[in-house]
């Protein structure tokens, strides 16, 4: 992600008339470090509502077509400690202190009053769609290489239909059909790691992996209708005592579906096809 101080800073500065109503509920500060050349994702589990920056020297923008992501760096080395306030949509106050550092030690900080939940990607309302979007979905559209790996719950299904990687990423093909006669609207899409047998008496592990990008969103699945998604993720390491979860959390809705993984399923991953040899 290149340096652009304006772009980065825009948008962010106003905080919505109705979050400053709202009472707040305030959060213990956190550290936090930032450099010029990394881009440091903080990923909330409430939709943000707006961002106060302590010091010029931080830049922030919400992640494009993510309403829950703030993406961050510095706009000089060896910046004075300042601090970040984020209010969110459910009236949530977190507060940073912010430090500059060359190599930061976290670049994805997963922020979240409910620890045995990982947040998620919040979908935007006004989607930006990637510009690889139309050609990935091209290339693996009807392209079945996974089957027997699929949930589904109040006449709702969903498949994971191929698994790709390309230049160490990884792509997931899901397709969501909706027999109900309520439409199915997508609030959330997760990825996250789980150990598959913990130890007794140890809690289950769970590391989130924030996917790069999504492409295919519609509004909603209707009645009799099918969506078709793929989900872009960075690579990411793994044992074979672990399986990737993909869940997908409908808007206002139970029916939430999630499709398990497993590792050595991960590593049967194919090279991603060419458009042209469809």
């Amino acid at each position: 992600m290149k340096n652009k101080p304006i772009l980065w800073a825009a948008g962010l500065m106003l905080i919505s008339s109705g979050a400053q109503s709202q009472q707040l509920f305030c959060e213990p500060c956190l550290p936090l470090e930032i450099s010029t050349h990394k881009t440091v994702n903080v990923v909330f589990p409430y939709a943000l509502s707006g961002v106060e920056r302590g010091s010029a020297d931080i830049l922030a923008q919400k992640a494009p077509g993510a309403d829950n992501i703030l993406q961050l760096k510095a706009r000089k080395k060896g910046f004075i400690q300042s601090s970040l306030s984020v209010i969110t949509a459910q009236g949530k106050l977190y507060c940073f202190v912010v430090d500059y550092a060359d190599q930061p030690m976290q670049l994805t900080l997963l922020v979240t009053d409910q620890p045995k939940t990982a947040p998620g990607v919040i979908l935007s309302s006004s989607k930006h769609p990637h510009p690889l979007d139309s050609t990935i979905l091209s290339a693996v559209q009807g392209k079945k290489t996974v089957r027997n790996i699929r949930d589904a719950k109040g006449k709702a299904v969903l498949r994971l239909t191929g698994l790709f990687t390309e230049h160490d990423q990884l792509y997931f093909a899901v397709a969501l059909r909706n027999r109900a006669a309520l439409s199915y609207e997508i609030e959330a899409v997760r990825l996250f790691l789980m150990d598959r047998k913990p130890a007794k008496r140890t809690a289950q592990q769970q590391n989130e992996i924030s996917p790069k990008w999504i492409s295919g969103l519609d509004d909603a699945t209707t009645h009799s209708s099918d969506q078709f998604l793929v989900i872009a993720a960075d690579k990411f390491s793994f044992s074979k005592r672990q399986y990737l979860t993909i869940e997908i959390t409908e808007k206002n809705g139970a029916r939430n579906l999630r499709l398990q993984i497993s590792a050595r399923r991960l590593l049967r991953a194919r090279k991603l096809p060419a458009p042209k040899d469809l």
